[in-house]
């Protein structure tokens, strides 16, 4: 079933559901470590009336958290 298309101000879909993923994946590599859930995300686009799978990678890359990146604390005037 079609669900038809909903737009998004700053991103299409495919990239809300690849952030989505990445985040999902990044949550589960924490939670269990030694079970990564998969490597990639296959996706659709309608293509001339017809769907066709696209493969994005996840990478679930660990940022520091921003308390710890050296310019955010500066402009936010975190003490050292």
């Amino acid at each position: 079933m079609d669900l038809g298309e909903r737009t998004h101000g700053h991103q299409d879909t495919a990239a809300l559901g690849r952030m989505a993923a990445t985040i999902l994946s990044t949550v589960a590599a924490r939670v269990m470590p030694d079970h990564p859930l998969w490597p990639a995300l296959t996706q659709f686009q309608r293509e001339d009336g017809e769907l066709r799978a696209v493969d994005s990678v996840v990478s679930a890359q660990e940022r520091p958290p921003m308390t710890e990146v050296p310019e955010y604390r500066y402009r936010m005037k975190f003490p050292d």
